[in-house]
């Protein structure tokens, strides 16, 4: 190989190199957000490579500003006080100019509380994604995945709905507690989890 042929064979991989190492999709500083029943608001910080995007709602009780930007920016997004006694659960959507989506979950709370009976500390030992979950008199929660790692940020709960939302992918539970027994059914598919009162 000539000495030619050698440095362009180099600074094809250079150039390989640098395009892996560049940020491909948008990243959110937040995916879910826990609202308390009063009206408020929060910040998300978007980092994207530079693409357009735009952003909407799926409920009329949250507004976005701005909709649509390109590039990094910081959106606000204020939610409407809770005025019916249950949670509610909404979302954001941003979908950039290659089409990919990314989403950011509200979880909202009502007048209700949780009972006595759903508080405390609640592990499985079968091979679901959620290992142990611990629901507080505050709506305060934790959280630890299969892997035995604490993750709570990804979490949301209210008094009839559990979340787990991870920015693109977003899954909801019902859950109901008899005794000793704590079981979560994803509304989607039906399918059950049970945990046992730690």
């Amino acid at each position: 190989m000539n000495k030619k042929m050698f440095l362009i064979g180099v600074l094809i991989s250079v150039i390989a190199f640098a395009g892996c190492s560049k940020m491909d999709h948008m990243e959110l500083s937040t995916t879910l957000k826990n609202a308390a029943k009063k009206e408020g608001s929060f910040t998300v910080n978007i980092t994207t490579p530079g693409d357009d995007w735009t952003a909407k709602a799926n409920q009329s009780w949250l507004t976005i500003s701005p909709t649509s930007g390109k590039g990094d920016a910081t959106l606000t997004i204020t939610y409407q006080e809770n005025t019916i006694s249950k949670g509610r659960i909404g979302s954001i959507e941003l979908v950039d100019s290659y089409g990919m989506i990314s989403g950011i979950a509200i979880v909202q709370q009502g007048d209700s509380t949780l009972t006595n009976a759903f508080l405390g500390k609640w592990k499985t030992t079968n091979d679901a994604y959620l290992s142990e979950i611990t629901f507080n008199s505050d709506m305060s929660y934790s959280a630890k995945t299969s892997n035995d790692t604490e993750d709570a940020d990804y979490y949301g709960f209210t008094e009839e709905f559990f979340v787990i939302h991870n920015g693109h992918w977003q899954t909801e539970y019902t859950y109901t507690v008899n005794g000793n027994e704590l079981k979560l059914t994803e509304i989607e598919t039906g399918t059950e989890e049970i945990y046992s009162k730690q």
